[in-house]
C-alpha cells in the first residue's frame, strides 16, 4: 500500500468514527446517557443518575452512594439517591426512612416496594419478604380520601396563568405517569376523572406549597409490573417523588398567546377551529357554539333560534335554523352513581422563604 493510499485509509477510518459514534454523540440531556449501541441517548437506570448536560457525553450515569437508589429511570440530581433499604421494609416517602411491610405484605429481592400477598396467603409477622399460605378470608376493598402536602421552591411568578397552568399539567401529568403503571389510579389513560383546582396564588414568591385530595380510591392498586397489589398511599407518595418536572417547567415561564395552551414541555401550542383554550387543554365547542379562529379562550354562541348539528363546529354556517321540532324525553327510575377521583392543589405563595 502507498503512502497516499494508507493516509487515505486512515482518513477515511476517521471520518467513518467521527460520523457514527463522536459528532452525533455531542449531548445529552440530564438524566440521560449515550448508547454507542443505539447511536441514542437512554435513560439513567434506577440506581443511578446524570445531574448535567456535557458536550462530550458519558456512556454510563453517576452511580448513587453505597446503599441508596433512585426509584425512577432517568434521575436528574443526587438527591434523588434514597435509602435502599432491606428486605422486609420498603423506603417511606412522607418520612424518609425504612418502614417495616406490614402483616399482609411482603418485599423480596424482586421489587422495591412491599405489596399485598396473593389471595389466600399472609405473612406471620411485618417486615417479611415472604408469603406463606393459609385459609384467611380475603381482603374487603375499602374506599379511602387520601390527602398529600407538597412543597417546592420557585423563581419570582409573577406570571399567575403560568402557575396556574404548570401546576395543574404537571400534578396530572404525575398521576397519568403512574396510571400507566397502576391502572386502578384513573379511570382513563388521560386521568380526566381527576380534577385540579387552585385555590389560591400569589403575586411572586420564592416557594410555593401544594395541597392534593384524592377521593374515593381503592385503598391497594393492581401493579402491572410486578403484577401485584400495592398500598395506595405509597404509590401516590411515589408519584411526587419527581419533582423537578413541576420545578423545571416554573424556572423560566413561557406566556402564551390568548388561544393558545402551554404543553408539557414548556412549548405554546394553538388550539385548532371547533375548539377553545382552557388553561391547558384544548376543549372542543359545546353544541349550538362555535370557533373559527380559536383567538379567544370561549366558543361563540350561535345566534337566536339557530342551533348546531353536533359539538366542534368551526363556522358561523354551521348554525342552522331551528326546526322546532319537540323532543319528549323519557323519564326512569334508575339512577346512575359516577364516583369520582378528585385532585385540588392549592398553591400559596409567599416573599422570603426559600425552603418551607
Amino acid at each position: 500500500m502507498g503512502k497516499a493510499a494508507y493516509f487515505s485509509y486512515v482518513i477515511t477510518l476517521l471520518l467513518i468514527w467521527l460520523e457514527g459514534g463522536f459528532i452525533q454523540a455531542q449531548s445529552c440531556d440530564r438524566g440521560k446517557h449515550w448508547s454507542p449501541e443505539k447511536q441514542t441517548c437512554e435513560k439513567c437506570p434506577v440506581g443511578t443518575y446524570q445531574d448535567n448536560v456535557q458536550d462530550f457525553v458519558p456512556t454510563e450515569c453517576k452511580r448513587c452512594p453505597d446503599s441508596t437508589t433512585t426509584f425512577i429511570e432517568g434521575a436528574t440530581l443526587k438527591s434523588y439517591c434514597r435509602v435502599d433499604c432491606p428486605l422486609g421494609t420498603e423506603y417511606n416517602f412522607r418520612y424518609h426512612n425504612c418502614s417495616l411491610c406490614p402483616v399482609g405484605e411482603f418485599r423480596n429481592e424482586v421489587v422495591q416496594f412491599c405489596y399485598l400477598c396473593p389471595y389466600g396467603h399472609t405473612t406471620v409477622n411485618s417486615g417479611s419478604s415472604a408469603c406463606i399460605k393459609t385459609n384467611s378470608n380475603p381482603p374487603l376493598i375499602q374506599k379511602l380520601n387520601i390527602t398529600i402536602a407538597l412543597s417546592f421552591n420557585l423563581g419570582p411568578c409573577e406570571n399567575i396563568n403560568h402557575v396556574t397552568s404548570t401546576v395543574q399539567q404537571n400534578v396530572l401529568f404525575l398521576m397519568r405517569r403512574q396510571r400507566a403503571r397502576y391502572p386502578d389510579l384513573c379511570a382513563s389513560d388521560n386521568c380526566d376523572n381527576i380534577r385540579v383546582t387552585i385555590q389560591s396564588v400569589c403575586n411572586a414568591s420564592e416557594g410555593a406549597r401544594a395541597h392534593i385530595d384524592v377521593i374515593n380510591i381503592n385503598d391497594f392498586l393492581f401493579d402491572n409490573k410486578v403484577e401485584h397489589y400495592r398500598n395506595t398511599l405509597s404509590v401516590l407518595l411515589e408519584a411526587f417523588y419527581d419533582m423537578t418536572i413541576i420545578q423545571d417547567t416554573l424556572a423560566n415561564p413561557p406566556i402564551c398567546d390568548t388561544g393558545q395552551i402551554l404543553k408539557l414541555d414548556g412549548e405554546c401550542e394553538s388550539c385548532q377551529p371547533g375548539q377553545f383554550a382552557n388553561g391547558f387543554q384544548c376543549r372542543i365547542c359545546a353544541k349550538n357554539e362555535y370557533s373559527a379562529k380559536p383567538v379567544n379562550n370561549f366558543c361563540v354562541k350561535c345566534p337566536p333560534n339557530t342551533k348546531t348539528e353536533k359539538e366542534g363546529s368551526s363556522n358561523s354556517s354551521d348554525c342552522k335554523e331551528d326546526d322546532k321540532t319537540v323532543i319528549i324525553a323519557a323519564s326512569t327510575s334508575g339512577a346512575v352513581v359516577l364516583c369520582a377521583v378528585i385532585v385540588i392543589v392549592a398553591v400559596v405563595c409567599w416573599r422570603g422563604c426559600k425552603w418551607c
